[in-house]
């Protein structure tokens, strides 16, 4: 380990094999780093050895003067909690999840014939999203401007493609602005407009036009991974549903509507009775609160991931989907 003070050393031989959030606190007791872990001994420890792995931390530990950790009783709560703490403290180590107002969206142009889409800070009528970051939006609005009009039929999509992007007729812009909202809004849409991009690509090739082919690749590459990020949680996203954690002593059961957990119980079993008799304790206290605080668009993303990267790995036994009322 490296060279600690007493009191370090004290706290981290104490440190639980449990799961959990872990805060390191600086010399005037500011928040430095807040982490979580599915064991906390094994993760704050790895902090401390003589080598640390991450740049980091060979930066950060000096600096702790103290160690503060909260056990939760699963690890799905230690995620939830992580990001509610660094969105609220915004701690200087962390980098993820605290710079969620800074997310964009991108927006369909009412009127813009020069310029069909547009990434916008907040939410429109028109808009999908948010994202996190803006390179791949931008490639994606540029190359897109070469390819017009886009039109659907009942063969797919047709377009052509043009060196400089031009001002479209009112007519050409309202078929491309209707291709590009199908486009955007259905995963089997993209699919269907990217196989099409594929096959002009293969096409250029063979004439040797190897730009053009890496634009037509490159698009549908970006246009493939947007709409993964679009279409990642439309299966359970405005579901209600219910997840059972096993633990030594039964379950810790989890109500979950639109990506945020609602409620949250341990129980003794997870069937069907018991999960009811659960999900009618949450619902009676929302509506004896009457007021719901629920995370605004952007906040919401971060903790959708976390959600969702759970229920991906877990049993589906385990995911009971209740419809959007019980």
């Amino acid at each position: 380990m490296q060279k600690i003070n007493e009191h370090l050393r004290m706290i981290l031989d104490k440190l639980p094999e449990a799961p959990g959030v872990y805060e390191f606190l600086g010399e005037q007791g500011e928040i430095l780093y807040v982490g979580k872990s599915k064991c906390l001994r094994r993760r704050v420890q790895s902090y401390f050895v003589p080598n640390p792995a991450w740049e980091k931390a060979k930066r950060m530990v000096p600096r702790i003067r103290d160690i503060r950790i909260t056990v939760t009783d699963t690890h799905l709560e230690a995620m939830l909690l992580e990001c509610e703490k660094i969105k609220r403290i915004l701690p200087y180590y962390n980098t993820m999840m605290k710079h969620d107002r800074s997310y964009i969206y991108l927006t369909l142009e009412a009127d813009a014939r020069r310029k069909p889409l547009k990434i916008t800070p907040e939410r429109e009528e028109t808009s999908f999203g948010p994202f996190r970051r803006k390179r791949r939006l931008e490639e994606t609005m540029d190359a897109l401007r070469n390819l017009y009009p886009i039109v659907r039929s009942e063969r797919g999509y047709a377009f052509g493609y043009h060196i400089f992007p031009a001002e479209l007729s009112k007519e050409m812009f309202s078929q491309n602005r209707k291709a590009l909202e199908a486009i955007f809004s259905s995963e089997k849409e993209t699919a269907l407009f990217c196989s099409e991009l594929e096959l002009l690509m293969k096409e250029a090739v063979e004439r040797e036009q190897y730009e053009r082919a890496l634009k037509y690749r490159d698009l549908a590459e970006n246009l493939r991974k947007i709409s993964k990020q679009l279409a990642r949680y439309q299966g359970w996203q405005n579901e209600m549903l219910i997840y059972g954690v096993p633990m030594q002593d039964g379950y810790r059961l989890f109500m979950i509507r639109e990506g945020q957990v609602i409620g949250v119980e341990t129980a003794p079993d997870f069937a069907e009775q018991t999960r009811n008799l659960f999900a009618r304790r949450v619902l009676f206290e929302l509506e004896r609160q009457r007021e719901i605080s629920m995370p605004d668009d952007k906040e919401l993303l971060d903790y959708r991931d976390i959600v969702w990267t759970e229920l991906s790995a877990a049993d589906p036994e385990l995911v009971v989907y209740t419809g959007k009322e019980l």
